[in-house]
């Protein structure tokens, strides 16, 4: 009822500017990351003129908060979300002509892919702030790494994330399929740690350790040094 007369103001406002309501998927990180930065990306690419405003879609009750507080902040920093644009969204969508101020940040058709080439056509949206950038490169000069040497993320899926985190499910076994074994990647590691790239194995939860005899990889999972920001930090600036 609270929402029915403000969805009425913005349709009758729309000549002058047209407001949106839509939702983020924010309880799986791989969409959470994806979809905010397509939608941006795809609305200069369109060069839509409107001011969007979203809710988080957290789909299950007993999960109620965004799986990485730093991509959270950053997400808010350049969208408008809150919790009421979920009824703003119902009211909307009860009245006729509720589709134009309806707006899907992901798309039905082809998930959280580029099909249109969009990525390539547009610029970085999120970005990181220059103290974030700052204290990322600490991070690096602490643990020895210097400004010129490169650094790969070695994202190896396993079981550990999902049993822990997304309880939503007792029982992710059908999953299995995708996951592999950490171990077959000591090879690999071991190769490129010898041409000069420090390695980190990246990991919110994992089922076992990556136990590489070689000072530049890195069990980065396991590290009391690991968090939120910087899971997101290393994966943006890796090589």
């Amino acid at each position: 009822l609270l929402a029915l007369p403000v969805v009425l103001i913005v349709r009758g406002i729309s000549p002058l500017v047209l407001i949106r309501f839509g939702e983020i998927t924010s309880y799986i990180l791989g969409h959470f990351v994806f979809d905010s930065e397509y939608f941006l990306r795809r609305k200069e690419f369109e060069k839509t003129k409107s001011l969007d405003i979203f809710y988080y879609n957290y789909k299950y009750k007993n999960y109620k908060y965004p799986p990485n507080v730093q991509w959270d902040l950053m997400v808010r920093r350049n969208f408008l979300v809150h919790p009421f644009v979920l009824y703003l969204m119902k009211a909307n969508m009860i009245l006729p002509g509720g589709k134009v101020h309806t707006i899907e940040i992901r798309s039905k058709i082809s998930g959280s892919r580029d099909v249109r080439g969009i990525i390539s056509s547009t610029s970085q949206q999120i970005r990181f702030t220059n103290e974030e950038d700052q204290n990322g490169q600490q991070f690096l000069n602490e643990i020895g790494i210097k400004v010129n040497e490169h650094f790969v993320c070695l994202f190896v899926r396993d079981s550990g994330y999902k049993e822990k985190f997304q309880n939503w499910k007792s029982d992710w076994s059908y999953h299995n399929h995708r996951n592999t074994d950490m171990d077959t990647y000591k090879q690999a590691a071991t190769k490129l740690a010898e041409k000069g790239y420090w390695i980190f194995r990246m990991g919110k939860s994992v089922e076992k350790q990556f136990n590489v005899d070689h000072p530049r990889i890195l069990d980065y999972a396991n590290q009391s040094y690991r968090s939120d920001f910087l899971d997101i930090w290393l994966m943006g600036n890796c090589h």
